[in-house]
């Protein structure tokens, strides 16, 4: 009989949740209130268990395999999963472990989408100045790492000042 090494097995589940850890919090949140959910997804509260369930399963497959830049990338998704169930402790905790790696690992990517995620929660926690700069932030970084990402923040920034000044950030 043929066994499979860890690391093969663990390579073997990433694959199999790597459709989850792709998805937008925006599909996640959809997904888990859905009642025309994927198999195992029954909607509301039981659809946002099994979404924070998976993520959770994710992110231990990833210390498992040692992949920071994946973990980096759950812990911003959960966090946004976090944001939009309304567990703003939550959200904000798991953003700011992934600016942490991020940094730690020097990517500007993960880094920008965290400081993105923490500026969200900010404003979802009735932290408008502090949002506001967090999504500023980001946007000078998205811009000059040359992301479609910028336009997005760009129109949240717009958004919350009614005056356009989301593109001026160049």
């Amino acid at each position: 009989m043929r066994h499979s090494s860890p690391e093969s097995t663990a390579s073997m589940r990433v694959n199999s949740w790597w459709w989850l850890i792709q998805m937008t919090p925006l599909k996640a949140s959809t997904l888990a209130l859905s009642d025309s959910s994927p198999p195992g997804w029954r909607g509301g509260c039981r659809g946002w268990q099994v979404a924070v369930d998976h993520l959770q399963e994710a992110l231990s497959i990833y210390r498992d395999i040692g992949s920071i830049g994946g973990e980096v990338t759950v812990l911003n998704e959960a966090g946004a999963l976090s944001r939009e169930r309304g567990d703003l402790g939550e959200a904000r905790s798991r953003h700011q472990q992934a600016l942490d790696l991020a940094r730690a690992i020097d990517s500007s990517w993960d880094e920008v989408n965290a400081l993105a995620g923490l500026g969200r929660y900010a404003l979802a926690d009735d932290g408008t100045a502090e949002g506001e700069a967090g999504l500023r932030r980001a946007l000078m970084i998205f811009q000059r790492i040359g992301s479609a990402e910028a336009a997005g923040v760009s129109a949240e920034l717009d958004a919350l000042s009614g005056l356009g000044q989301g593109r001026s950030m160049v």
